[in-house]
């Protein structure tokens, strides 16, 4: 469908808004709308697909797909092309892509489907970045997350810098050796003897610098 669709945009009139470069991170195939079987009355799938466009969807969007879906395809119809028609729209968010250019722009996202309350927990960069420059704002999406990035990474750097001065100012051995100690008593603990007639008892190992250890009879 995207291929489809960057090839009709090809054939629209030069003068056509919709050729500008800032649409064109439209054109990505996670952004395209589900397709579903069409399926008659008797239950059978025909050979058609109905597109149902995504209710995040703005406006403007669903214009320009209107606009080049209704341009005949210049490679005319194979033999495997299914035929689509438009069906209505299916509520699911914008896709959760690792890939920055997979994203939406939020000139793509439809302001009252993003000012509902359910639909908060979707604005978030892994789905919807900044529109960019050549929608006005200051900075391109790649330029915020590059510095995010940044940020992170001195954030990771300063924690190590920390630990590593605790190291050198002792708090960590003091630490270790506290733990040491408790671990002393509670083997202590573990070696007294369990009284007469049991059959242990506890006897020097020389190999263990005096250390005790448990024999059994």
């Amino acid at each position: 469908k995207c291929v489809v669709r960057i090839r009709k945009r090809g054939k629209l009139d030069p003068n056509s808004p919709y050729l500008d470069k800032k649409y064109d991170h439209l054109f990505v195939h996670t952004l395209m709308s589900d397709d579903e079987d069409k399926i008659d009355d008797q239950g059978n799938k025909m050979k058609q697909f109905v597109s149902r466009p995504p209710t995040y969807r703005a406006d403007i969007v669903n214009e320009i797909f209107t606009t080049i879906d209704d341009i005949p395809d210049s490679n005319g119809v194979s033999n495997w092309y299914v035929a689509r028609v438009r069906g209505t729209p299916k509520d699911y968010p914008p896709p959760d892509s690792r890939k920055f250019e997979h994203r939406a722009r939020r000139w793509m996202v439809s302001p009252e489907w993003l000012n509902d309350p359910k639909n908060k927990a979707f604005d978030v960069p892994a789905r919807i970045v900044d529109s960019g420059r050549l929608w006005g704002d200051k900075k391109d999406p790649k330029e915020i997350l590059a510095k995010a990035k940044v940020v992170e990474e001195v954030k990771k750097e300063i924690k190590i810098a920390k630990l590593e001065v605790m190291m050198q100012s002792g708090l960590m051995s003091k630490g270790m050796k506290k733990n040491g100690k408790a671990k002393g008593k509670e083997k202590e603990k573990a070696t007294e003897d369990v009284g007469e007639g049991s059959s242990k008892r506890v006897v020097a190992n020389p190999e263990d610098n005096g250390d005790q250890w448990q024999s059994f009879y």
